[in-house]
């Protein structure tokens, strides 16, 4: 009888108790005779205002009906048979299964989403480099193209000074030597 003191409240254990006397077709003074109970408190039982039932008021009124922890629930009441108890059980494994399997699911998303917010983080300071590098690549190349582009012009300059006083020496009878004399070694 532990299933009616572990599974059933007092108002449960009423109604079965009162479905079974109904069904043997005895009344609540027949019950009463039968398992050495007091009529009034079968009353109060069966209405489920009985309260803190002991185990041996149950298992006196069970007993006198013959239902045992087998029949429990035939009568109305919360049924538990060991069919019943093996699939709860595996109903719990696999909730409980299923439990370890969401905290793993959860744990591994917390972890893809901290390794994707870390991937994020990286491909930003890569292309933040990498856009710094171009930035200075780019300033290094203006700078170097504006030096050549001064030499160009200073070489400009110095080329038309050459020209100028070339033809300042020409006019004057002057004649400087090319380069062609100086390789040759003479003078004209």
């Amino acid at each position: 009888m532990d299933k009616v003191n572990t599974y059933m409240n007092d108002i449960e254990f009423g109604k079965t108790i009162k479905d079974a006397r109904t069904k043997k077709g005895w009344s609540q003074g027949k019950l009463s005779k039968e398992a050495g109970i007091s009529q009034g408190s079968i009353s109060r039982i069966e209405a489920g205002s009985q309260k803190n039932l002991t185990k041996a008021t149950k298992d006196a009124l069970l007993q006198a009906l013959g239902i045992n922890d087998d029949d429990i629930g035939r009568f109305g009441g919360f049924y538990q048979s060991t069919e019943y108890n093996k699939w709860c059980s595996m109903v719990i494994d696999i909730l409980e299964s299923e439990a370890v399997y969401a905290d793993a699911l959860k744990q591994n998303i917390s972890a893809f989403h901290t390794a994707t917010k870390a991937k994020q983080e990286r491909d930003h300071l890569i292309h933040a480099l990498e856009q710094r590098m171009t930035d200075q690549r780019n300033d290094v190349i203006q700078e170097y193209e504006t030096k050549l582009q001064n030499m160009r012009l200073e070489m400009q300059s110095v080329r038309q000074m050459i020209e100028k006083h070339q033809k300042m020496f020409e006019e004057k009878g002057f004649q400087l030597p090319t380069a062609t004399d100086e390789e040759d070694g003479t003078q004209k």
